[in-house]
C-alpha cells in the first residue's frame, strides 16, 4: 500500500483592501506562508484533513497575511483564501 500524498501551494500573495482589514486586521504573530507547510503537511494524510487543519489554525491563531493556498490528493482539491487574520 503506497502512502496517501498531499500536495499543497502555499505561494500565492493575494490582497486584503483596508475596509476589510479594519473589520479583522492581520495578526503579527499569525500563520504567514513560509510557515504554511510545516505546520500543515506533516500532520495529514489527506486533502480534507489538510483543510480542516489549516481552517482550525487560522481560527485558533489567525493569519499574519493574504494568501491563496491549494490543497489536493488523488480525490479531491481545495483552495482556501484568506481575506482577514480569522476568514
Amino acid at each position: 500500500m503506497r502512502n496517501p500524498v498531499v500536495a499543497m501551494s502555499a505561494t500565492e500573495t493575494t490582497y486584503a483592501n483596508d475596509q476589510v482589514q479594519s473589520f479583522d486586521p492581520f495578526n503579527k504573530t499569525g500563520i504567514i506562508e513560509e510557515a504554511m507547510v510545516t505546520c500543515i503537511l506533516p500532520y495529514v494524510k489527506t486533502a480534507r484533513e489538510a483543510i480542516a487543519r489549516f481552517a482550525k489554525i487560522i481560527k485558533d491563531h489567525t493569519a499574519g497575511e493574504s494568501d491563496g493556498i491549494l490543497f489536493a490528493d488523488s480525490k479531491e482539491a481545495w483552495y482556501f483564501e484568506i481575506g482577514t487574520a480569522h476568514y
